[in-house]
């Protein structure tokens, strides 16, 4: 079964190792105003056989900054992620779509790699909004990767006005 959450206001999913979306089918979660998912889990939002897409009004947050808690979204066949506006991806969290899944990225503003993307073999689409920058985290570990679990990497395309890409990415 199909899991879909809408709210008016912002959608939080916070408590450590306890808040959890998770399901063997697609799972969307919608909000007006911000989405932030922190949870320290390795299941945050996780399909196990289908998309996961997570789509906000205001600006999404995967992982928290002030309190350091990580999330890790995962969807069997692929992950979307929509905000009307900031996206970051926090150090130590991860955004994974299994099998040959696909990541697609349409920021409303700014996107903000700190933590991982990673897929089997699909492909990762990434489109900030206008006048708005795509930044990565600067470390040795690939940021973005495609070719994860010895997969065969595939593309990679990142649409924005302003680029600073300062760690490793793997096609």
């Amino acid at each position: 079964k199909d899991i879909s959450i809408n709210t008016s206001g912002s959608l939080l999913i916070g408590e450590a190792n306890g808040d959890r979306v998770t399901g063997p089918a697609d799972i969307s979660l919608g909000s007006s105003g911000d989405l932030n998912v922190f949870n320290n889990s390795l299941n945050s939002v996780r399909s196990h056989f289908g998309t996961v897409t997570l789509s906000s009004s205001g600006n999404m947050e995967i992982g928290e900054f002030f309190s350091g808690q990580t999330a890790t979204i995962r969807g069997g066949t692929g992950v979307n992620l929509l905000p009307g506006g900031n996206l970051a991806i926090r150090i130590g969290s991860v955004v994974q779509a299994d099998g040959t899944g696909e990541v697609f990225i349409m920021g409303g503003a700014a996107v903000g790699v700190l933590g991982v993307i990673q897929t089997n073999g699909g492909a990762v689409n990434i489109f900030t909004g206008p006048n708005t920058s795509f930044v990565t985290n600067s470390g040795a570990v690939a940021v973005i990767n495609t070719a994860f679990n010895g997969a065969t990497g595939v593309d990679i395309t990142i649409n924005a006005d302003n680029i600073d890409i300062t760690s490793p990415i793997n096609a």
